[in-house]
């Protein structure tokens, strides 16, 4: 089965070496490394504006 499968990979045009879940595990982790960089500035930003008016009130200086 893996050997018939190995065939299947859709971006190479010979056979490949692995299995073709693995290149598209690989190329999933890939994508959501990028993405959680993304939103993690946003969610840094959101958290920055949620926390410095309490800091200002406790008497904290920025």
């Amino acid at each position: 089965m893996i050997y018939e499968q190995s065939h299947q990979y859709i971006r190479s045009t010979t056979s490949v070496g692995i299995h073709p879940a693995i290149y598209n595990a690989h190329l999933i982790t890939a994508r959501a490394r990028h993405v959680a960089k993304e939103n993690k500035s946003v969610a840094d930003q959101k958290l920055l504006q949620e926390v410095m008016p309490k800091r200002r009130l406790l008497g904290f200086k920025d």
